[in-house]
Parts: structure tokens; C-alpha cells; sequence
């Protein structure tokens, strides 16, 4: 199993009890070239404008994106009907969209990353949901063709947790495209409590505060909302993980995305990215050289 599967692993031997297979190294694909990012398919239009200036400069942790319309190509085709037992309520997903209950409100959504966990029979689906005034990142595991559990967070104050799901999935290997639809969407990121410093050449964060990354040619705000100990329980090498919305001030444009520190001094990693509005993967697999020191205590 190589690194980029880290965090599924980390939350399936959460799930299920066990522990995580070794990682393996993986090599960084291209990073973010100041265009549109490798997508995975066409990237839609935006639905409006977003002000580019937004409401706030580099450095705040407010996020301003417009309404999403596009076909976001896949390397997987996805069907869920179920629900979760907890905060999450109906989940109906045709063709990797549709909606997502979420506290007791629908949320458009879409799925964008599938990973396989085949030594205990495990399908896992990464979701956006997507809201006015927030976003939900969820992973959704499919056992064969029943859905069992799934985790949530979102980059208010509601942490990553899991609970049990019912349901469906129908699963192909086949490529297909999602239709996408999500709203406009405004909101002020809750970061983490937890302050990492971080300090590369392409990256600094420093603290519980917005930080900065730079792929290529862009330099975009980095706002960590969840943090993921995987020093010691999930296998080795044990990382830790910054769930983080990336921010394009200038762009208009903002991104979900994770960053692996890992603890054997291997580069960082940026990946699972997905922008809105315009559907590009600007991280892939981005590795970053620099220190970085985990929180006190």
C-alpha cells in the first residue's frame, strides 16, 4: 500500500478495528503549474463570479468560492442510497453526485477520489459536501455492495468522527463523469487548535494560523481545520495529517486538500485536492521538502 492511501488506511483500522499495512514510499507527481491543475476530466464553469478580492486578504480565514457547474471525470463509477446513523442522514449519490444529508440539511455533493483496502474488503469514497455557509469532507466504505460506515468532518467546529451506515453501493471500474452542481459558498474556516510549524522552502505554517503553500507559480493560504495524529496507532512510519482548505485569493478559487508529515523524514505530501469552482486537482501528488515540529504535548 503506498502513502497516498495513508489516510484511508488510518480511518478503515479505526472502523474496523485493526491496524494499517506499512507504507510505502510513493514518488510526487507535477505540481500545480499556475493553470487549471491536472483534473481528472473537464473542468466546468463557475456559475457566477467569485470577487477576487473577496472579503478578506491573505492571511484570514475566511473563504469565498462561487457556485460550481461542471463534468468532473472519474476513474471509477459510483452509485450510494443509505444513510449514516449520527449527523449524517440520507446519502444519495448517482453516478458520483448528488446530496448529503448533513445535521438535518441536504448538501450537494460529489465524489472525487476511490481508494481499495482489498486485504479486508473495503471500497472508500471521498466526498465534498458542499454548503452555504460551510464544507464536509466525508469518506463513505463500501463492502462489496453494502454500505457500512462512514466519516465526517467539516471546516466549522465538528470534528472528524465516524459512525455505522446502511445502504447501497453499486460500484464500477469503468470511467465516467460526474455531473457536478454545488451552491456558492461562504464561510470562516475553525482552525485546529493544534500548532504545527511547518517551514520549507514552499510552505510555512506557523501555529493555530493561516499558513501559505506554493505550487507552482501560485501561492495560495492554508487553513488547517482538522488534525490527525497517526504517530503511533495506524502502522508504520506514523504521520500526522492537515486536513486543510487551500485558498486562491486571487483566483477566486478554494480547494480541499491533505498534507502528510511523516515521521521517517520523508517529504511531505499535498494531495486529495479537488478546487471549486473550477474542478482542477492543483496538489495531485506534491511532495515538499522543509521541518516541521509537532504541537506541544
Amino acid at each position: 500500500m503506498n502513502r497516498v492511501a495513508a489516510l484511508f488506511v488510518a480511518l478503515a483500522a479505526g472502523a474496523c478495528g485493526g491496524e494499517a499495512d506499512d507504507a510505502d514510499a510513493l514518488d510526487a507527481g507535477p505540481a500545480f503549474d499556475g493553470g487549471d491543475g491536472d483534473a481528472d476530466g473537464d473542468a466546468g464553469d463557475a456559475d457566477g463570479d467569485a470577487d477576487a478580492d473577496g472579503d478578506a486578504d491573505a492571511g484570514s480565514t475566511h473563504v469565498e468560492v462561487a457556485a460550481t457547474e461542471g463534468a468532473l471525470g472519474l476513474s471509477f463509477g459510483i452509485d450510494v442510497g443509505g444513510a449514516g446513523s449520527d449527523r449524517v442522514g440520507a446519502i444519495e449519490i448517482v453516478s458520483g453526485s448528488g446530496t448529503v444529508e448533513v445535521d438535518g440539511e441536504p448538501l450537494a455533493a460529489v465524489v472525487y477520489e476511490h481508494q481499495q483496502w482489498s486485504s479486508f474488503g473495503l471500497d472508500l469514497y471521498q466526498t465534498l459536501a458542499v454548503g452555504a455557509d460551510r464544507w464536509v469532507l466525508l469518506w463513505l466504505y463500501c463492502q462489496g455492495d453494502t454500505l457500512t460506515a462512514l466519516y465526517s468532518e467539516d471546516t466549522g467546529a465538528q470534528a472528524l468522527a465516524d459512525e455505522p451506515a446502511t445502504g447501497t453501493c453499486a460500484q464500477s471500474p469503468r470511467d465516467t463523469v460526474a455531473d457536478v452542481a454545488l451552491p456558492a459558498s461562504s464561510f470562516d474556516v475553525e482552525l485546529a487548535s493544534e500548532g504545527f510549524t511547518v517551514d520549507g522552502p514552499d510552505i510555512q505554517i506557523d501555529g493555530a494560523q493561516p499558513g501559505t503553500v506554493r505550487l507552482g507559480r501560485e501561492s495560495l493560504d492554508v487553513l488547517v481545520f482538522e488534525v490527525v495524529d497517526c504517530s503511533s496507532q495506524c502502522g508504520p512510519p506514523g504521520w500526522w495529517e492537515l486536513h486543510s482548505v487551500l485558498v486562491d485569493r486571487a483566483g477566486g478559487r478554494a480547494c480541499a486538500g491533505i498534507l502528510y508529515l511523516w515521521l521517517d523524514a520523508e517529504p511531505m505530501l499535498l494531495t486529495y485536492s479537488l478546487t471549486l469552482p473550477d474542478l482542477s486537482d492543483p496538489a495531485g501528488q506534491t511532495a515538499l521538502t522543509g521541518e516541521w515540529t509537532p504541537p506541544p504535548g
